[in-house]
């Protein structure tokens, strides 16, 4: 796995010599350094993205998870409000890291407030896991409830739901300052080797910051 994020950086770095100007090979490498935890790098990249072509959907969405990996969490809500503009697709998921975000700004009656708000206006065509962990979010579902959800078969690979699951689980632990069974749900994450989700590396962040 190791050999093939080097190999796709090495790619993508060939191709922006080959063209300086081509947006989308920025982004892709800004999503490459990402899981690199690159993060310096990984912004540069998707700003550079954006420069040249403010239409590449990708560098909004690598921008957005950069900073909130950085732990910029006023600069990160800004970031994953823009996000929610250009999406087009996945939209549910950003209410979830919107409600992290609002409570590590100190505000979680307001954070759960956006994220009711928000689930409520999630359409049928939603991820089931994204609605499942807003559930855990808001208190409505308890961590067995959603790790027993996303081991559930379905449309979805059951390792992407757990990777996702983890995350979340490990979120609320944190909030509950049980940093070692947050770490537990962290490592657990990771171990899913799903490193083409967002909350991949972002568990990886999180674990980095709780050594810290």
């Amino acid at each position: 796995m190791k050999q093939d994020i080097e190999g796709a950086l090495q790619d993508y770095d060939q191709a922006i010599q080959l063209d300086p100007h081509n947006g989308n090979a920025y982004a892709s490498r800004s999503q490459v350094r990402l899981v690199k935890y690159d993060l310096d790098g990984a912004l540069v990249d998707a700003e550079k993205a954006l420069k040249l072509d403010p239409a590449i959907e990708a560098g909004y969405w690598s921008r957005a998870y950069i900073l909130y990996d950085r732990r910029a969490w006023p600069d990160a809500m800004a970031a994953f409000r823009t996000l929610a503009e250009k999406a087009t697709a996945q939209e549910e998921w950003l209410p979830l890291r919107m409600w992290i975000i609002r409570v590590r700004m100190g505000d979680i009656e307001l954070a759960s407030k956006e994220l009711s708000n928000a689930r409520k206006q999630m359409s049928e065509q939603s991820e089931p896991l994204a609605l499942q962990i807003a559930s855990l979010l808001l208190g409505e579902l308890t961590e067995e409830q959603l790790l027993q959800a996303a081991g559930n078969n379905g449309k979805r690979d059951t390792q992407f739901n757990l990777c996702d699951a983890h995350f979340y689980c490990g979120i609320v632990r944190l909030i509950r300052e049980d940093g070692r069974g947050a770490k537990a749900h962290f490592q657990k994450c990771i171990e899913t080797n799903c490193m083409q989700l967002y909350d991949w590396s972002s568990a990886q962040a999180e674990l980095r910051h709780l050594v810290t």
